[in-house]
């Protein structure tokens, strides 16, 4: 039931919002006097009658949604993001099959079933010790998008997990390219065919994803103006890029014989992609430092940041669809730049150490 009260010499309606569980006003707009009393109550009339048909409609969706069972909302969801990317999706389909454990949730479960109170139970019961911290976080995030989806079509009532049962993500070193080791990859390159080349060269002055050099055709290269055209398969996104002077320069002659409509690449699959980088990196001895596909992406990041390059420049080119994405995860400072800016600060006079002759005396006493 709805009323009305006084704040800030204005009247306000306030009512209780059975969807969010919590009592909520707003303004009338009209100032506090018996002249617009008669209308404040008539505002009020009509927001109760509102609020009647909205509250008798979420009950009709209620009582439709708690003979939907888990597995409705399960293929309801599948079916909405069916179009994203395929490793997007086969992370959903392990996520429902962790949530789907027997013990708290089964697919024949009323879907009325995922509350606050069950789904903190499914958090507390999930055994840490068995799986990688960013593996958690990967659960924490797919929950979210789940129940997120649940919530927009009515499927559960809203409410929100403890923010002391999400899993968070691990902040782990980054790992780029040492300058010996490229030196390394590229004086072996001669060596290698000229498939093998080209990928090289695209990952490694471009920061661009196995999946995202793919398709690039040769129509796609401008190599008067030094720019290429790709799509990303993660983002959905065409792009168009500048790069270097080097990688066009590279590219012209291995691309001589291939037609403006032909894939500049041969491999069938961009999973093919990373298999090449490894078996490369295993030839030279780099595996077994950590080294893979992504590294190239990570090194290029860490350059372009270290020479000055800002993020949102760099953020454009890999094709971040956030800035965060790439100060947060991929940005490492070289250690010769680290040293010249710490050198800049100034602590004490040089040669002082801080300390004068007669503190000094004070201190030996």
């Amino acid at each position: 039931m709805a009323f009305i009260r006084t704040k800030n010499d204005k009247y306000h309606i306030c009512w209780y919002d059975r969807n969010l569980k919590k009592h909520r006003s707003k303004s009338t707009g009209l100032k506090a006097t018996t002249r617009n009393k008669k209308k404040a109550n008539k505002m009020l009339q009509e927001f109760e009658q509102k609020l009647s048909d909205r509250n008798d409609s979420i009950s009709v969706e209620t009582s439709n949604m708690m003979r939907k069972t888990i597995k409705d909302a399960i293929e309801h969801f599948i079916k909405i993001n069916k179009n994203k990317n395929k490793k997007t999706i086969v992370g959903y389909r392990h996520f429902f099959n962790k949530f789907i454990d027997g013990k708290h949730f089964s697919l024949v479960d009323s879907v009325s079933k995922i509350s606050k109170t069950s789904v903190e139970q499914w958090l507390l019961s999930i055994d840490t010790g068995k799986y990688q911290q960013n593996t958690l976080y990967g659960i924490s995030k797919n929950l979210n998008k789940f129940l997120n989806f649940l919530f927009e079509y009515n499927y559960a009532q809203v409410f929100k997990i403890n923010k002391d049962l999400k899993f968070k993500p691990e902040q782990k070193d980054i790992l780029i390219f040492e300058e010996d080791d490229i030196e390394l990859m590229f004086k072996h390159l001669p060596e290698k065919n000229d498939n093998f080349k080209i990928m090289f060269y695209l990952l490694f002055y471009t920061g661009l994803r196995p999946s995202d050099i793919i398709d690039i055709k040769k129509k796609d290269i401008c190599f008067e103006h030094h720019t290429i055209k790709y799509y990303s398969r993660k983002t959905g996104q065409h792009n168009h890029i500048p790069v270097t002077v080097e990688l066009t320069q590279a590219l012209i002659p291995l691309l001589k014989e291939k037609q403006q409509e032909d894939r500049i690449l041969e491999y069938s699959r961009y999973e093919n992609i990373a298999k090449a980088v490894n078996r490369y990196l295993t030839e030279l001895g780099l595996k077994s430092k950590g080294y893979n596909a992504r590294t190239f992406r990570k090194t290029f990041i860490s350059l372009a940041y270290a020479n000055g390059v800002d993020y949102v420049t760099t953020s454009a080119i890999v094709g971040h669809k956030s800035i965060l994405t790439t100060k947060r995860y991929y940005t490492k400072l070289s250690l010769s730049n680290t040293q010249k800016e710490v050198n800049k600060i100034k602590f004490h006079a040089e040669g002082s150490n801080g300390m004068t002759e007669d503190n000094l005396e004070l201190n030996e006493q």
